[in-house]
């Protein structure tokens, strides 16, 4: 699923429209991400005004040192980078609260923080969430391919479903579900190229 393609120099990337300062693409960067980030953080149990609050530190973080991400050719190499800032950010915050003598969260919460590593390596958790990402870009772009392009896509690459059940189910043929599914990874590619 995670397959690196060249730049395509006519369509700038979500990437790079956000770097030049386009505020609609960096709102559906945000609109991508956001969800899974929300979800990193809500695994220290803290209360929802203090997750909420370190969710937008971290996407104002992301924001300001956008033009810093290098693309290293690694699958998952931008979430990678987001979830580094999200630690950071969850670090941030329990140093913070430490020093006004608050316990937001707890001591298990802050132990549970300084003892987990940046990066899971976690395969599933990352085959799981690049799936989440082509999932919420998808709906995104899904109104430039045709309804049942689109469910042929999901039921074929995500799901893992067989090319002939899946043309079976939405009345295709199996060459049909290959090339929706060519279409659809190579018009996510595009627009994600960077950020995948």
């Amino acid at each position: 699923m995670c397959t690196e393609t060249n730049y395509n120099p006519t369509s700038l990337s979500l990437l790079e429209r956000a770097r030049s300062g386009d505020d609609t693409a960096w709102e559906l960067i945000s609109t991508i991400y956001a969800p899974m980030v929300y979800r990193w953080v809500s695994r220290y149990s803290l209360q929802s005004t203090d997750t909420t609050d370190i969710l937008q530190n971290i996407f104002q973080t992301v924001y300001r040192k956008l033009d810093d991400f290098q693309h290293d050719q690694r699958c998952g190499s931008f979430r990678s980078w987001l979830k580094s800032i999200t630690h950071s950010r969850v670090m941030d915050f329990f140093r913070a609260r430490q020093k006004q003598g608050q316990a937001a969260g707890g001591t298990d919460a802050w132990q549970q923080l300084q003892s987990q590593p940046e990066e899971a390596s976690n395969p599933q958790e990352l085959r799981e969430e690049l799936a989440e990402i082509y999932h919420r870009a998808l709906q995104i772009l899904e109104q430039d391919f045709s309804d049942n392009v689109v469910k042929a896509f999901l039921r074929f690459e995500i799901d893992n479903v067989p090319a002939s059940e899946v043309a079976d189910e939405l009345g295709m043929t199996r060459d049909a579900v290959y090339a929706a599914k060519k279409r659809v990874l190579k018009r996510l590619r595009e627009e994600l190229s960077g950020l995948l």
